[in-house]
């Protein structure tokens, strides 16, 4: 009587054999070794991009980093943990590559954020129209401009335009610009506010959070609303550096005004830094118009809520 037939050996895969003579072919291509283990590897990774391919994770493949690719090179049996990161990630992914696309066709209002109705139906506001993450102009009342002139003698410390500094960072440092990574993250949660009769608020909210990690001194973008000048302050503003200078965000909407404001004794993680600007070439002498640049104060971790000073 015949036994059990002998284990094979070698590893378990579920590589089929076709897969392995292509795998075979490319890796030899390709310039990665012949080596036995070489393209028993490269196999398993490709094997589980294609797998990803087909559980629908494009946002996880299109981005990938060559940090991704040293990990899953050598932990390739990762895909239900793929695939979890796919659920958490592929909305913002979709997001930014949204506001890049913008960005590079020289939008830097934000708006393409708020068309997404995940996005929109927790902002619950109706001035969508005038959304905008670039503007610091003056309010349409030229007298508190002529009066702030008449006023005060303030040099501008800056010659470029708000979407110059989006674009570029501040000083043209490229690599503390995270602008670009600030996003609306919507999520499930329990609210802090409550609403007309003490029921409780919607579940359904959102965070201005970065989607990178965010270090000491990087710029995170503009506090973009009307400039007023007058003596008593508007309903919605942040002081200026200069009496009777306000930020008034209660008609302009945008992102980072969205952002939580620090309760008594919580910690902010960023600040906001007023700075003067005048566009007119070798010009200084006076500001046409202040912005307002948001930049961390600390580490900041993914997905962690923006917090500013009240």
């Amino acid at each position: 009587m015949i036994g059990h037939l002998p284990i094979p050996l070698g590893r378990k895969t579920v590589i089929t054999p076709q897969e392995k003579t292509t795998a075979k072919q490319l890796v030899h291509t390709m310039g990665y070794g012949t080596c036995r283990d070489s393209v028993f590897k490269w196999t398993l990774y490709w094997r589980l991009l294609s797998d990803l391919r087909l559980k629908g994770a494009i946002s996880l493949l299109l981005y990938r980093s060559s940090e991704f690719k040293m990990y899953f090179f050598r932990y390739t049996k990762g895909l239900d943990t793929l695939l979890l990161w796919n659920y958490i990630f592929n909305f913002p992914l979709e997001q930014l590559r949204s506001r890049v696309i913008a960005k590079e066709e020289g939008d830097f209002s934000g708006k393409c954020e708020i068309e997404d109705r995940r996005v929109f139906k927790r902002l619950r506001t109706t001035r969508s129209g005038a959304w905008a993450d670039d503007l610091s102009g003056w309010n349409n009342d030229e007298t508190e401009y002529k009066n702030f002139l008449a006023n005060h003698s303030v040099t501008a410390t800056s010659g470029k335009s708000n979407k110059h500094v989006l674009r570029h960072g501040i000083k043209g440092k490229l690599t503390t610009n995270k602008s670009v990574f600030v996003a609306i993250v919507p999520y499930e949660g329990e609210s802090e506010k409550r609403v007309i009769g003490n029921k409780p608020a919607s579940t359904k909210l959102y965070s201005i959070s970065p989607l990178v990690s965010v270090t000491l001194g990087d710029f995170l973008g503009i506090f973009s609303r009307r400039l007023r000048y007058v003596d008593q302050k508007p309903l919605k503003a942040i002081t200026g550096p200069v009496p009777g200078l306000w930020l008034d965000h209660l008609e302009i909407p945008g992102k980072l005004n969205q952002m939580k404001v620090a309760k008594r004794g919580e910690k902010s993680n960023v600040c906001l830094a007023w700075e003067g600007v005048n566009e007119a070439k070798e010009e200084k002498s006076f500001c046409q118009y202040w912005r307002v640049l948001v930049v961390a104060t600390r580490e900041i971790m993914p997905f962690d809520q923006l917090i500013r000073p009240s």
